[in-house]
């Protein structure tokens, strides 16, 4: 009879062989897939002399080197203020709603409300945006939005341009505007600013030929608790 088991054993053989070997012509030796260069950039930047031989210097010296990328230091500083910002709008909201915006408790609840809508509609609605024009653009949008809608209607108050508070438009807009518009705003910055870290961490890698992911996404949770 046949050995079954021996013949599928030759196959999965050869066809991993032959895989190994079209790996081979299409990627450089002793380069990982997707990062070319990598290795050969260790030799050439990845002696780091005395600080490099302890850990805390080699902390240290990947923390500096990693301050160096300036597409980590835009990034970092554009989610600091985003959510720094938020952060704020939040805190103060109750205090503004209480007695500068002089909204009753029912129509604060509507508010908050309209803020979760706001956000988790804007997920998936700023997730569309940027596959069809990419994450940069679709960040700075974003936070555009999120900024002209949390300023704008404290200011058009006190400039006297706002509904009276016996309008009947004057809770809808301020629930429109400073809860749904401004949170569906600052969406956009919670589904690209990991994904662009993702991007940075892969460029510094290419660049340095290390892997620094702790460091990178310390750096973006840290800006999300940073308010």
């Amino acid at each position: 009879g046949i050995d079954v088991v021996g013949v599928r054993r030759v196959r999965t053989g050869l066809v991993r062989g032959v895989r190994q070997r079209a790996l081979r012509r299409i990627v450089p030796r002793g380069e990982p897939r997707g990062v070319p260069g990598i290795r050969r950039r260790v030799g050439q930047r990845g002696r780091r002399g005395g600080l490099h031989r302890s850990v805390l210097g080699a902390l240290v010296w990947d923390n500096l080197e990693a301050l160096r990328n300036g597409s980590f230091r835009a990034l970092f500083l554009g989610n600091t203020l985003a959510f720094v910002g938020w952060g704020v709008a939040s805190i103060l909201g109750l205090h503004l709603a209480t007695y500068f915006w002089r909204v009753s408790p029912g129509e604060l609840l509507a508010w908050g409300i309209a803020t979760g809508i706001g956000i988790f509609g804007g997920l998936p609605w700023w997730h569309g945006v940027a596959n069809r024009i990419d994450k940069k653009p679709t960040f700075m949008l974003g936070l555009a939005v999120f900024t002209v809608f949390i300023a704008l209607p404290p200011l058009a108050k006190l400039a006297g341009l706002w509904p009276a508070r016996d309008s009947a438009l004057y809770v809808p807009l301020f629930v429109l505007t400073t809860g749904f518009a401004a949170h569906f705003g600052i969406a956009s910055c919670m589904v690209t600013g990991r994904s662009m870290m993702a991007d940075v961490t892969d460029e510094d890698a290419l660049v340095h030929g290390r892997r620094r992911e702790g460091i990178f996404f310390g750096a973006i949770s840290f800006t999300a608790i940073a308010p």
